[in-house]
Protein backbone atom coordinates (compact mmCIF):
# COMPACT_ATOMS: atom_id res chain seq x y z
CA UNK A 1 0.00 0.00 0.00
CA UNK A 2 2.73 2.44 0.60
CA UNK A 3 4.22 1.99 -2.80
CA UNK A 4 0.85 2.61 -4.52
CA UNK A 5 1.17 5.62 -6.55
CA UNK A 6 -0.35 8.70 -4.88
CA UNK A 7 -2.69 8.87 -7.98
CA UNK A 8 -3.85 5.75 -7.85
CA UNK A 9 -4.85 5.92 -3.99
CA UNK A 10 -7.04 9.29 -5.52
CA UNK A 11 -8.79 7.00 -7.69
CA UNK A 12 -9.19 4.34 -5.33
CA UNK A 13 -10.88 6.84 -2.73
CA UNK A 14 -13.02 8.32 -5.29
CA UNK A 15 -14.35 4.91 -6.10
CA UNK A 16 -15.33 3.86 -3.01
CA UNK A 17 -19.25 4.17 -3.00
CA UNK A 18 -19.84 3.61 0.92
CA UNK A 19 -19.10 5.26 3.69
CA UNK A 20 -17.91 2.15 5.72
CA UNK A 21 -15.34 1.58 3.06
CA UNK A 22 -14.11 5.11 2.90
CA UNK A 23 -13.75 4.58 6.96
CA UNK A 24 -11.53 1.48 6.43
CA UNK A 25 -9.50 3.22 4.18
CA UNK A 26 -8.82 5.87 6.49
CA UNK A 27 -7.29 3.72 9.05
CA UNK A 28 -4.63 2.17 6.38
CA UNK A 29 -2.38 4.96 5.99
CA UNK A 30 -1.76 8.49 6.71
CA UNK A 31 -2.28 9.49 2.71
CA UNK A 32 -5.40 7.60 2.93
CA UNK A 33 -6.68 8.94 6.04
CA UNK A 34 -6.18 12.55 4.29
CA UNK A 35 -8.33 11.46 0.97
CA UNK A 36 -11.32 9.25 2.50
CA UNK A 37 -11.69 11.91 5.48
CA UNK A 38 -12.06 14.62 2.94
CA UNK A 39 -14.35 12.43 1.32
CA UNK A 40 -16.76 11.49 4.24
CA UNK A 41 -16.91 15.31 5.49
CA UNK A 42 -18.41 16.06 2.11
CA UNK A 43 -21.13 13.76 2.29
CA UNK A 44 -22.16 12.88 5.71
CA UNK A 45 -25.32 14.70 6.69
CA UNK A 46 -24.46 16.54 9.91
CA UNK A 47 -25.57 20.05 9.48
CA UNK A 48 -23.79 23.03 8.12
CA UNK A 49 -21.95 20.85 5.45
CA UNK A 50 -20.41 23.92 3.49
CA UNK A 51 -19.15 25.03 6.95
CA UNK A 52 -17.47 21.19 8.25
CA UNK A 53 -15.71 20.82 4.38
CA UNK A 54 -14.48 24.18 4.77
CA UNK A 55 -12.99 23.82 8.07
CA UNK A 56 -11.73 19.93 7.06
CA UNK A 57 -9.17 21.71 4.39
CA UNK A 58 -8.51 24.24 6.81
CA UNK A 59 -7.36 21.93 9.08
CA UNK A 60 -5.74 19.00 7.08
CA UNK A 61 -3.64 22.06 5.57
CA UNK A 62 -2.33 23.01 9.05
CA UNK A 63 -2.02 19.93 10.18
CA UNK A 64 -0.13 18.19 6.56
CA UNK A 65 1.57 21.15 4.96
CA UNK A 66 5.44 21.79 5.48
CA UNK A 67 4.81 24.94 5.64
CA UNK A 68 4.41 26.32 8.94
CA UNK A 69 0.72 27.41 8.50
CA UNK A 70 -0.49 26.88 11.89
CA UNK A 71 2.05 29.61 12.86
CA UNK A 72 -0.28 32.55 10.28
CA UNK A 73 -3.36 31.90 12.14
CA UNK A 74 -3.75 34.22 14.64
CA UNK A 75 -7.94 34.10 15.77
CA UNK A 76 -9.46 30.73 15.37
CA UNK A 77 -13.24 29.02 15.98
CA UNK A 78 -15.47 26.45 15.73
CA UNK A 79 -18.92 25.80 16.64
CA UNK A 80 -19.87 22.14 16.38
CA UNK A 81 -23.72 22.53 17.66
CA UNK A 82 -24.73 21.15 14.46
CA UNK A 83 -23.13 17.75 15.06
CA UNK A 84 -24.97 15.36 16.44
CA UNK A 85 -22.87 12.69 18.03
CA UNK A 86 -25.03 9.93 18.09
CA UNK A 87 -25.67 9.82 14.59
CA UNK A 88 -23.83 7.43 11.94
CA UNK A 89 -21.09 9.70 11.38
CA UNK A 90 -19.74 9.65 15.09
CA UNK A 91 -16.86 7.59 13.95
CA UNK A 92 -15.92 10.28 11.93
CA UNK A 93 -16.38 13.08 14.10
CA UNK A 94 -14.23 11.64 16.43
CA UNK A 95 -11.63 11.81 13.56
CA UNK A 96 -12.81 15.61 13.10
CA UNK A 97 -11.98 16.37 17.06
CA UNK A 98 -8.63 14.44 16.79
CA UNK A 99 -7.92 16.39 13.73
CA UNK A 100 -8.58 19.91 15.56
CA UNK A 101 -6.52 18.49 18.51
CA UNK A 102 -3.67 18.67 15.57
CA UNK A 103 -4.30 21.38 14.13
CA UNK A 104 -4.35 23.59 17.94
CA UNK A 105 -0.99 21.94 18.34
CA UNK A 106 0.77 23.64 15.34
CA UNK A 107 -1.00 27.52 16.12
CA UNK A 108 1.84 28.20 18.15
CA UNK A 109 0.91 32.17 17.56
CA UNK A 110 -2.92 32.01 18.31
CA UNK A 111 -4.19 34.85 20.25
CA UNK A 112 -7.64 34.37 20.46
CA UNK A 113 -9.59 30.78 20.62
CA UNK A 114 -13.57 29.93 20.25
CA UNK A 115 -14.59 26.74 21.29
CA UNK A 116 -18.12 25.59 21.44
CA UNK A 117 -18.09 21.74 21.78
CA UNK A 118 -20.05 18.77 22.97
CA UNK A 119 -18.99 18.32 26.62
CA UNK A 120 -17.57 14.57 25.82
CA UNK A 121 -15.35 16.54 23.31
CA UNK A 122 -13.79 18.94 25.66
CA UNK A 123 -10.67 17.58 25.93
CA UNK A 124 -9.38 18.89 22.94
CA UNK A 125 -8.56 22.47 24.54
CA UNK A 126 -5.98 20.35 26.06
CA UNK A 127 -4.46 20.28 22.79
CA UNK A 128 -3.90 24.14 22.68
CA UNK A 129 -0.66 25.11 25.11
CA UNK A 130 -0.19 28.15 23.53
CA UNK A 131 -0.62 31.28 25.88
CA UNK A 132 -3.94 33.17 24.71
CA UNK A 133 -5.28 36.52 25.24
CA UNK A 134 -9.01 35.24 24.44
CA UNK A 135 -10.77 32.55 24.86
CA UNK A 136 -14.50 32.06 23.97
CA UNK A 137 -16.03 28.39 25.53
CA UNK A 138 -18.47 26.63 26.78
CA UNK A 139 -16.54 23.52 27.99
CA UNK A 140 -18.15 22.64 31.59
CA UNK A 141 -16.49 24.51 34.33
CA UNK A 142 -14.90 21.74 35.68
CA UNK A 143 -11.28 19.99 36.87
CA UNK A 144 -10.19 19.62 32.96
CA UNK A 145 -10.89 23.44 32.33
CA UNK A 146 -9.59 24.36 35.89
CA UNK A 147 -6.57 22.38 34.90
CA UNK A 148 -6.00 24.18 31.31
CA UNK A 149 -6.23 28.01 32.99
CA UNK A 150 -3.82 26.84 35.47
CA UNK A 151 -0.97 27.52 32.35
CA UNK A 152 -3.28 30.86 30.79
CA UNK A 153 -0.63 33.34 32.32
CA UNK A 154 -1.36 36.05 29.36
CA UNK A 155 -5.41 35.56 29.95
CA UNK A 156 -6.90 38.95 29.58
CA UNK A 157 -10.81 38.11 28.01
CA UNK A 158 -12.73 34.69 29.53
CA UNK A 159 -16.19 34.14 28.59
CA UNK A 160 -17.95 31.34 29.55
CA UNK A 161 -21.28 29.97 28.19
CA UNK A 162 -21.74 26.57 30.14
CA UNK A 163 -24.81 25.40 30.31
CA UNK A 164 -24.96 22.16 32.34
CA UNK A 165 -27.56 21.72 35.23
CA UNK A 166 -25.57 22.30 37.94
CA UNK A 167 -24.49 26.16 38.77
CA UNK A 168 -21.92 25.42 41.56
CA UNK A 169 -18.89 23.99 39.91
CA UNK A 170 -17.42 22.33 43.32
CA UNK A 171 -14.55 20.76 40.54
CA UNK A 172 -13.27 24.13 39.09
CA UNK A 173 -10.84 24.71 41.35
CA UNK A 174 -8.25 27.24 40.00
CA UNK A 175 -5.03 28.37 41.59
CA UNK A 176 -4.65 31.72 43.21
CA UNK A 177 -1.43 32.89 40.81
CA UNK A 178 -3.17 31.38 37.48
CA UNK A 179 -4.80 33.67 34.90
CA UNK A 180 -3.06 36.77 36.96
CA UNK A 181 -3.86 38.99 34.05
CA UNK A 182 -7.75 38.59 33.90
CA UNK A 183 -9.24 41.79 33.46
CA UNK A 184 -12.85 40.63 31.62
CA UNK A 185 -14.70 38.05 32.25
CA UNK A 186 -18.75 36.93 31.38
CA UNK A 187 -19.61 33.91 33.18
CA UNK A 188 -22.32 32.27 35.91
CA UNK A 189 -21.74 33.43 39.42
CA UNK A 190 -19.93 30.35 40.59
CA UNK A 191 -16.89 30.98 38.09
CA UNK A 192 -16.77 34.25 38.96
CA UNK A 193 -16.89 33.59 42.21
CA UNK A 194 -13.55 31.77 41.66
CA UNK A 195 -12.11 33.59 38.94
CA UNK A 196 -12.67 37.55 40.26
CA UNK A 197 -10.58 37.95 43.72
CA UNK A 198 -7.52 39.02 43.50
CA UNK A 199 -7.29 39.29 39.94
CA UNK A 200 -7.08 42.82 38.13
CA UNK A 201 -10.89 42.45 36.52
CA UNK A 202 -12.06 45.60 35.69
CA UNK A 203 -15.47 44.35 33.76
CA UNK A 204 -17.73 41.47 34.88
CA UNK A 205 -20.42 39.99 32.80
CA UNK A 206 -22.79 37.49 35.55
CA UNK A 207 -24.42 35.41 32.95
CA UNK A 208 -27.68 35.07 35.41
CA UNK A 209 -29.21 31.33 35.02
CA UNK A 210 -28.56 29.87 38.10
CA UNK A 211 -31.64 30.22 40.36
CA UNK A 212 -34.13 28.43 37.35
CA UNK A 213 -32.03 25.90 36.03
CA UNK A 214 -34.27 22.68 35.66
CA UNK A 215 -34.33 19.64 38.11
CA UNK A 216 -32.26 22.02 40.64
CA UNK A 217 -34.48 22.83 44.09
CA UNK A 218 -31.94 22.45 46.39
CA UNK A 219 -30.83 25.51 48.19
CA UNK A 220 -27.52 23.90 48.63
CA UNK A 221 -27.32 23.33 44.82
CA UNK A 222 -28.05 27.30 44.41
CA UNK A 223 -25.47 30.03 44.38
CA UNK A 224 -25.59 32.74 47.08
CA UNK A 225 -25.05 35.85 45.17
CA UNK A 226 -23.55 37.38 48.48
CA UNK A 227 -20.55 34.99 47.70
CA UNK A 228 -20.99 36.57 44.20
CA UNK A 229 -21.10 40.35 45.05
CA UNK A 230 -17.88 39.83 47.54
CA UNK A 231 -15.82 37.86 44.88
CA UNK A 232 -16.78 41.03 42.58
CA UNK A 233 -15.20 43.18 45.44
CA UNK A 234 -12.40 41.41 46.14
CA UNK A 235 -11.39 42.41 42.15
CA UNK A 236 -7.89 44.51 42.45
CA UNK A 237 -8.85 45.51 39.32
CA UNK A 238 -11.24 47.46 40.66
CA UNK A 239 -14.15 46.39 39.00
CA UNK A 240 -15.31 49.50 36.88
CA UNK A 241 -18.22 48.02 34.82
CA UNK A 242 -21.15 45.34 36.29
CA UNK A 243 -22.40 43.42 33.35
CA UNK A 244 -25.95 41.20 34.27
CA UNK A 245 -27.60 38.95 31.15
CA UNK A 246 -30.87 37.23 32.14
CA UNK A 247 -31.78 34.29 30.91
CA UNK A 248 -35.35 34.10 28.81
CA UNK A 249 -37.95 33.32 32.03
CA UNK A 250 -41.42 32.92 31.88
CA UNK A 251 -44.50 34.16 34.47
CA UNK A 252 -44.08 31.15 36.85
CA UNK A 253 -40.01 31.74 37.19
CA UNK A 254 -39.62 35.61 37.09
CA UNK A 255 -39.97 35.91 40.41
CA UNK A 256 -36.65 34.13 40.91
CA UNK A 257 -34.79 36.49 39.56
CA UNK A 258 -35.65 38.99 42.31
CA UNK A 259 -33.20 37.45 45.18
CA UNK A 260 -29.92 38.81 43.30
CA UNK A 261 -31.26 42.37 43.49
CA UNK A 262 -32.57 42.15 47.22
CA UNK A 263 -29.71 41.04 48.56
CA UNK A 264 -29.66 43.54 51.85
CA UNK A 265 -26.69 45.21 51.57
CA UNK A 266 -23.01 45.29 49.82
CA UNK A 267 -20.77 47.84 48.15
CA UNK A 268 -19.06 47.85 44.78
CA UNK A 269 -18.33 51.31 45.31
CA UNK A 270 -16.06 51.45 42.16
CA UNK A 271 -18.52 50.37 39.94
CA UNK A 272 -19.48 53.29 37.15
CA UNK A 273 -21.41 51.68 34.59
CA UNK A 274 -24.07 48.71 35.41
CA UNK A 275 -25.32 46.54 32.03
CA UNK A 276 -28.34 45.38 31.93
CA UNK A 277 -29.04 42.52 28.97
CA UNK A 278 -33.06 41.74 29.31
CA UNK A 279 -34.76 39.01 27.59
CA UNK A 280 -38.23 39.32 26.01
CA UNK A 281 -41.03 40.10 28.17
CA UNK A 282 -44.08 41.77 27.61
CA UNK A 283 -43.99 44.60 30.45
CA UNK A 284 -40.14 44.69 30.31
CA UNK A 285 -39.68 48.21 30.87
CA UNK A 286 -41.44 48.47 34.33
CA UNK A 287 -39.67 45.36 35.25
CA UNK A 288 -36.79 46.81 34.90
CA UNK A 289 -36.85 49.47 36.60
CA UNK A 290 -38.52 47.17 39.39
CA UNK A 291 -35.33 45.17 39.15
CA UNK A 292 -32.99 48.44 38.66
CA UNK A 293 -34.33 50.36 41.63
CA UNK A 294 -33.24 48.32 44.38
CA UNK A 295 -29.33 47.70 42.94
CA UNK A 296 -28.79 51.54 43.03
CA UNK A 297 -27.96 52.19 46.67
CA UNK A 298 -25.12 49.40 46.68
CA UNK A 299 -23.19 51.61 43.67
CA UNK A 300 -22.81 54.57 44.75
CA UNK A 301 -20.14 55.94 42.22
CA UNK A 302 -22.53 55.03 39.20
CA UNK A 303 -22.67 57.17 36.42
CA UNK A 304 -24.08 55.31 33.58
CA UNK A 305 -26.89 52.42 32.58
CA UNK A 306 -27.06 50.42 29.49
CA UNK A 307 -29.88 48.05 28.71
CA UNK A 308 -30.33 45.76 26.11
CA UNK A 309 -34.08 44.63 25.61
CA UNK A 310 -35.52 41.75 23.27
CA UNK A 311 -38.52 44.16 22.81
CA UNK A 312 -39.68 46.74 21.36
CA UNK A 313 -38.90 50.27 22.85
CA UNK A 314 -42.54 52.22 22.85
CA UNK A 315 -44.33 55.66 24.89
CA UNK A 316 -44.78 53.56 27.94
CA UNK A 317 -41.19 54.87 28.71
CA UNK A 318 -41.64 58.48 27.99
CA UNK A 319 -44.93 58.48 29.96
CA UNK A 320 -43.13 57.13 32.95
CA UNK A 321 -39.60 59.25 32.18
CA UNK A 322 -40.03 61.74 35.04
CA UNK A 323 -40.71 59.08 37.45
CA UNK A 324 -37.90 57.14 36.74
CA UNK A 325 -35.44 59.97 36.48
CA UNK A 326 -36.82 61.24 39.83
CA UNK A 327 -36.83 57.63 41.38
CA UNK A 328 -33.23 56.61 40.01
CA UNK A 329 -31.67 59.98 41.15
CA UNK A 330 -32.67 60.07 44.25
CA UNK A 331 -31.24 56.50 45.07
CA UNK A 332 -27.95 57.26 42.88
CA UNK A 333 -27.31 61.20 43.25
CA UNK A 334 -24.11 60.13 40.55
CA UNK A 335 -26.11 59.11 37.41
CA UNK A 336 -26.05 60.85 34.36
CA UNK A 337 -27.18 58.85 31.64
CA UNK A 338 -29.26 55.89 30.75
CA UNK A 339 -29.04 54.19 27.49
CA UNK A 340 -31.48 51.83 25.72
CA UNK A 341 -31.43 49.76 23.09
CA UNK A 342 -34.21 47.64 21.16
CA UNK A 343 -32.56 44.49 19.92
CA UNK A 344 -35.37 43.38 17.63
CA UNK A 345 -33.93 46.27 15.34
CA UNK A 346 -29.94 46.34 16.31
CA UNK A 347 -27.55 45.36 13.72
CA UNK A 348 -24.08 44.89 13.50
CA UNK A 349 -23.71 46.86 10.27
CA UNK A 350 -26.34 49.81 11.82
CA UNK A 351 -25.17 50.47 15.63
CA UNK A 352 -27.16 53.02 16.54
CA UNK A 353 -30.66 51.72 14.76
CA UNK A 354 -33.14 51.08 17.54
CA UNK A 355 -30.97 53.26 20.21
CA UNK A 356 -32.23 55.62 22.85
CA UNK A 357 -30.12 57.89 25.07
CA UNK A 358 -31.35 59.70 27.80
CA UNK A 359 -29.29 62.11 29.37
CA UNK A 360 -30.61 62.85 33.53
CA UNK A 361 -30.36 66.67 33.59
CA UNK A 362 -31.53 68.24 37.24
CA UNK A 363 -34.83 65.88 38.06
CA UNK A 364 -35.70 65.76 34.73
CA UNK A 365 -34.60 62.67 31.84
CA UNK A 366 -33.79 64.25 28.54
CA UNK A 367 -33.92 62.02 25.35
CA UNK A 368 -31.91 61.77 22.12
CA UNK A 369 -33.25 59.85 20.03
CA UNK A 370 -30.92 58.46 16.99
CA UNK A 371 -27.73 59.56 17.11
CA UNK A 372 -26.47 61.00 13.57
CA UNK A 373 -22.75 62.47 13.58
CA UNK A 374 -19.70 60.25 13.13
CA UNK A 375 -18.24 61.72 16.57
CA UNK A 376 -21.39 60.55 18.20
CA UNK A 377 -21.62 57.58 17.07
CA UNK A 378 -17.92 57.16 18.22
CA UNK A 379 -18.61 58.26 21.63
CA UNK A 380 -20.93 55.62 21.88
CA UNK A 381 -19.07 52.94 20.75
CA UNK A 382 -16.40 53.42 22.98
CA UNK A 383 -19.86 54.02 26.18
CA UNK A 384 -21.16 50.55 25.57
CA UNK A 385 -20.93 46.97 24.75
CA UNK A 386 -20.59 46.70 21.08
CA UNK A 387 -22.69 44.91 19.62
CA UNK A 388 -24.44 44.34 23.04
CA UNK A 389 -24.98 41.03 22.89
CA UNK A 390 -24.40 37.86 21.06
CA UNK A 391 -25.59 34.13 20.76
CA UNK A 392 -24.02 30.55 20.61
CA UNK A 393 -27.31 29.07 20.75
CA UNK A 394 -30.32 29.48 22.63
CA UNK A 395 -29.14 32.95 24.20
CA UNK A 396 -25.97 31.82 25.11
CA UNK A 397 -24.33 35.08 25.93
CA UNK A 398 -20.46 34.52 24.24
CA UNK A 399 -18.86 37.69 23.23
CA UNK A 400 -18.89 41.38 23.49
CA UNK A 401 -16.42 42.93 21.15
CA UNK A 402 -16.40 45.91 23.08
CA UNK A 403 -14.14 44.17 25.30
CA UNK A 404 -12.57 41.09 23.79
CA UNK A 405 -11.38 43.01 20.60
CA UNK A 406 -12.94 42.58 17.11
CA UNK A 407 -13.66 38.92 17.14
CA UNK A 408 -12.74 36.70 13.87
CA UNK A 409 -14.41 33.10 14.12
CA UNK A 410 -12.25 32.48 11.42
CA UNK A 411 -12.56 30.22 8.92
CA UNK A 412 -9.61 30.99 7.36
CA UNK A 413 -8.31 28.80 3.91
CA UNK A 414 -5.08 28.51 2.53
CA UNK A 415 -4.71 26.48 -0.66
Amino acid sequence: MHNIPFDVLEIIVALCDSNRDLLTLSQANRTLQDLAERRLYENINIGALDEVSRMCRVLHSVVHSALPRGNFILDFGVHDSYFNVTNPGCQLLGGFYRLLGQALRRMSNLRSLYLHLHPSQAWVINSCTTKLSTVVTNIPAGHLLASWLENQDHLVTFLHADRTPHPIPREFVVSPNAVSQLRFIGARGGVLERLVPGRPVICAYLDYADDFICGVEDDEERVDYRDVVDALDASAGPLHTLSVHFRPFTEENAQSLVPFFEIESFDLSCVRTFDLHWPNNADYIMDIVHFITPLLPNLPQLQAIQIAASADINEDFYDSADNIANLWRGRAPSLKRVTLRDMNRWTKDSPTTGLLQFHLEGAEMMSETILGSIEEVELLKNNMSKPPIQYLEEDVPFCFEQYAGTWRSAFIMMD
